[in-house]
């Protein structure tokens, strides 16, 4: 029964956005959602002291974001390069700023 109740909540979501972007442009269902999401998720997380911590991570993660964009990248031998952005996603490059590193201070 749980599983029936999260596939209709998650399902719902998508049917939502397919007729949101039939009478909005798909940038202002995107903001929207965006907003929505920000609106509910920053409270609850400076209640629980989420962002705690994050001063000392926002540098390395801007550098590495900076470097990321700059750099060349290439897919590994036998990708297509349209899987190159999931695959890039999938294996983020080692680096001490990952999200446990914020939790700590």
């Amino acid at each position: 029964m749980l599983f029936a109740a999260t596939s209709v909540i998650w399902g719902s979501s998508f049917l939502f956005i397919r007729v949101a972007v039939e009478h909005l442009p798909p940038s202002a269902v995107v903001f929207g959602r965006t907003a929505l999401g920000t609106a509910f998720l920053v409270p609850l997380a400076i209640r629980n002291h989420a962002f705690r911590g994050l001063c000392r991570a926002v540098v390395p993660v801007l550098v590495v974001t900076a470097l990321d964009m700059a750099l060349p990248t290439s897919s590994p031998p036998g990708v297509r390069s349209g899987s190159v952005p999931r695959w890039r996603a999938s294996s983020p490059p080692p680096t001490r700023c990952s999200p446990p590193c914020w939790r700590c201070g």
